[in-house]
């Protein structure tokens, strides 16, 4: 009996070990939750806030703000996204049809990588797409960890 116990165990731990992590647990491995300031590509000032949404249910808010706009992204956890660990990137793209034809919608989108010793570029963006007509409006933002 006591050897059926420790199977499993055994197997539990094993598989709660190997899960991978979500979009939430991915994005704060790389930006966890606070206030950040940093400068734009320009040279100009910026700001990054990460805030816990939803609790207890897994969600996050990025906002990326500079002197001239503000966007925000949400983060829910499950959704689907791209994490590379050694580069600390972290892409997600979310799509929203605007009308019945699709030939409408609008990209959410955020991307985090590297960008030195203890500094992460972040940008959030908003491309609006109608029929084939394109509008990008994006944040970036480089800041220190």
């Amino acid at each position: 009996m006591k050897a059926l116990i420790a199977a499993v165990l055994m197997i539990v731990s094993v598989s709660t070990f190997s899960a991978e992590m979500g979009s939430v647990d991915s994005l704060l491995s790389v930006l966890p939750v606070g206030s950040y300031q940093g400068q734009d590509d320009a040279g100009n000032a910026c700001n990054v806030i990460v805030n816990d949404v939803n609790y207890p249910a897994k969600a996050l808010s990025i906002t990326v703000s500079n002197n001239k706009s503000t966007i925000f992204k949400i983060i829910n956890d499950g959704s689907e996204f791209l994490f590379r660990a050694y580069k600390k990137e972290f892409i997600q793209t979310e799509r929203q049809y605007v009308d019945s034809t699709r030939s409408s919608y609008v990209d959410r989108i955020i991307r985090t990588v590297i960008g030195g010793d203890n500094t992460l570029y972040v940008v959030v963006a908003n491309e609006l797409t109608v029929n084939r007509d394109r509008t990008v409006e994006s944040v970036e933002c480089v800041i220190k960890l």
